[in-house]
């Protein structure tokens, strides 16, 4: 899968979702099947654990599942309020 958006700016977007919105009704089955990927995108965003080769593709499968929720493509983007189209 080819993608624009750098990793840093995943763990970002994927923290953001994690800690601000992990109880919007609408992300819920989003947050429920990425109970690995959100936790590990906020862990790795604060600094608490490195990221792995492992580790990214864990963060690259969540963010797909992002994308698709969406249904966007990626087009490189910074944060949350960027994905959301509030940039």
């Amino acid at each position: 899968m080819a993608t624009s958006t750098d990793y840093s700016s995943k763990y970002a977007i994927l923290n953001d979702i994690f800690i601000n919105h992990s109880d919007n009704e609408f992300l819920e089955d989003f947050v429920i099947r990425n109970d690995l990927g959100l936790p590990l995108a906020h862990f790795i965003h604060n600094g608490i654990v490195e990221a792995t080769t492992k580790a990214n593709v864990v963060i690259d499968d969540t963010f797909a599942d992002l994308l698709e929720l969406f249904e966007y493509e990626d087009e490189g983007f910074t944060s949350l309020q960027d994905f959301w189209g509030f940039a």
